[in-house]
């Protein structure tokens, strides 16, 4: 009898369900007729360790209770050094239980090289999914690396990175600007590095009846949606509807906030000492089907993201996924940004919220450029970006290293790469 493979994921910064990538990844494996065990921390710190393993929609899932959050560096070491332990652990009592076939780590933190190196041992093949570039993510939350401790934990992190890209077997990058750094910085054989996107499913993510959300009475509903960390913005958007409301004298737009983060007390501090109570919203973590009703409701979709070494690489979800709901984006000057979007955005290219808060107005004042662009982005999330057409790279990529053969069970669809020449598309100032 012939045993069904086994995948492990290590995911160390979120609950599987709330990833949306990790969670599409596993499900196209599991539909591929792969088994899945993801490891990952618990929605909710209820008690210590390790939870009983879980099944959902066919995955595996093996939750550990998270580290407490702690603000600053010294925050996030405890945070990565009680994940660590416990995702070995749970990676011990898994292999205990299953025969493991192959192990996927996706970053945040690059840590996790010493289960590449187990993995390697075992003959098992080990795959980076590279989520964010850690080096700079650091540069972006705590500054320029040019004094004692920042430059010690620069280097640190630069060598996590190195030594985890030395343990993959293969790498997985979210766009062409990571397949480039593991290239160039991690010398990875380019056929060793495969570009999968973090396409929405264009089925699940598409604009719906709105029944059971209370929207405020405005002319134009503006979303955010995310993480909310200190590198994506949220303040840079609140300060940008600041200038649109006080500035510009645009009060018929209200902002809603779709997500949470450690910054999302301070930007509702700042909303209500910028006196924009009426115009912004926040309904912090809420459910897909509820966030799905915020997105269907809306009229601009805005990543606020600043420009930086890590957003200009960096493909936020949060830009494909208002394309999916049919919205034009607002966002600062990025390149990939630009690459997802293309005609779909308008970008401000002086990198401040007042240039956000000029490309709304403007985009605001023109109802049938926001109808064009509304069009062109559904139909890059059709034609070209959605999960279905990446989903066939992820699973051709473990069907060669599982040597199984599964091109008969995995989406249709090729992963062809037709994002816009970032040089064709203008920003609006």
């Amino acid at each position: 009898m012939v045993q069904t493979p086994r995948v492990v994921i290590l995911l160390e910064n979120l609950p599987v369900q709330r990833d949306r990538r990790v969670w599409r990844q596993a499900q196209a494996l599991v539909e591929a007729g792969v088994d899945v065990t993801v490891v990952c921390p618990a929605a909710e710190r209820d008690g210590p360790g390790l939870r009983a393993p879980t099944t959902v929609d066919g995955v595996e899932i093996r939750a550990f209770t998270p580290a407490k959050e702690r603000s600053g560096a010294v925050g996030f070491i405890w945070e990565y050094a009680v994940a660590w332990l416990q995702m070995t652990r749970a990676l011990r009592h898994c292999r205990r239980d299953h025969a493991i076939s192959g192990v996927q780590v996706c970053n945040p933190p690059d840590i996790f090289f010493a289960q590449g190196w187990w993995a390697s041992w075992h003959g098992v093949p080990f795959v980076f999914d590279q989520h964010d570039l850690t080096p700079e993510l650091f540069e972006t939350r705590f500054g320029p690396v040019d004094d004692g401790w920042r430059r010690s934990l620069h280097t640190i992190l630069n060598w996590c990175e190195r030594a985890t890209y030395r343990a993959a077997t293969r790498v997985i990058a979210t766009n062409r600007s990571y397949r480039r750094v593991a290239v160039e910085r991690g010398s990875m054989p380019p056929a060793d590095v495969e570009v999968v996107r973090n396409g929405p499913d264009p089925e699940r993510m598409r604009p719906r009846p709105v029944t059971t959300i209370q929207v405020p009475h405005c002319r134009h509903l503006v979303v955010w949606m995310g993480n909310m960390g200190p590198q994506d913005g949220v303040d840079g958007a609140v300060r940008a509807m600041a200038h649109l409301v006080h500035d510009i004298g645009r009060t018929d737009a209200h902002l809603v906030f779709i997500g949470t983060g450690e910054v999302l007390d301070d930007c509702r501090a700042l909303t209500r000492d910028l006196d924009l109570d009426r115009h912004v919203t926040f309904t912090g973590w809420i459910p897909d089907d509820e966030a799905f009703q915020w997105l269907s409701a809306a009229h601009v979709g805005l990543s606020a993201d600043p420009p930086g070494p890590l957003n200009d690489k960096s493909t936020m979800n949060k830009t494909m996924e208002y394309m999916a709901f049919g919205l034009p984006v607002v966002a600062h000057d990025l390149h990939e940004t630009r690459v997802s979007a293309g005609p779909a955005g308008v970008y401000a290219d002086t990198g401040d919220p007042e240039g956000l808060a000029r490309c709304l107005h403007r985009l605001l004042e023109d109802p049938e450029l926001m109808a064009d662009m509304a069009r062109l982005g559904r139909q890059r999330i059709d034609f070209f970006l959605s999960w279905p057409r990446q989903a066939r790279t992820y699973v051709r990529l473990w069907s060669s290293l599982l040597g199984i053969d599964v091109d008969d069970r995995v989406p249709a669809g090729a992963n062809e790469d037709h994002s816009a020449d970032p040089a064709t598309v203008s920003p609006i100032r």
